[in-house]
This record gives structure tokens, sequence and C-alpha cells, in this order.
């Protein structure tokens, strides 16, 4: 199983002059970011599914999620976003 240590960038790789702008437009990932995993919150037939990728691994996991837990995801994000974590 492939870890997040494990990860490595091309350092060899000069990025254009306007990587620069497309990161701090949100556009692009900056040169020495690595993503692990993303996360997508699909509406699906009448129900939110929650896709979630692992870039690391390519895997790809699918689940339902009930409204009441789409509803405290301001909640759960505002946890994350706490200082000392």
């Amino acid at each position: 199983m492939t870890t997040f240590a494990d990860a490595a960038l091309p350092h060899d790789h000069i990025p254009p002059e306007d990587t620069a702008d497309a990161v701090l437009h949100g556009e692009a990932d900056a040169p020495d970011t690595v993503t692990v995993y993303s996360a997508e919150l699909q509406w699906q037939e009448g129900r939110y599914v929650l896709i979630v990728h692992d870039h690391l691994t390519g895997t790809v996991q699918t689940t339902r999620v009930a409204g009441k837990a789409v509803d405290k995801l301001p909640a759960y994000l505002a946890m994350l976003d706490r200082p000392g974590r």
C-alpha cells in the first residue's frame, strides 16, 4: 500500500509562469502539493452520495449520506479548521 510518505513529486519539472496564477485562483495544485484524497457530494436519484478518491492508491469509495449528515457538513468542516489540529 502506498502511503503519503511514499508519494514523491517530480522535482525536475519547472512549472510554467502561469502556474502561480492558476494556484492562486484555485485552478491548479501548487507545484509542491500532493492531493491525497478528494471528495464529491452528489445528488443522485433523490439521494446524497459521497464519492471519495484516494489518489495514492487509485481507489474510489462511494456511500450514501443521510440528509441530516449533509446539513451538519459546515460544523464538521469547522471542527477540521480548528487551530492546533
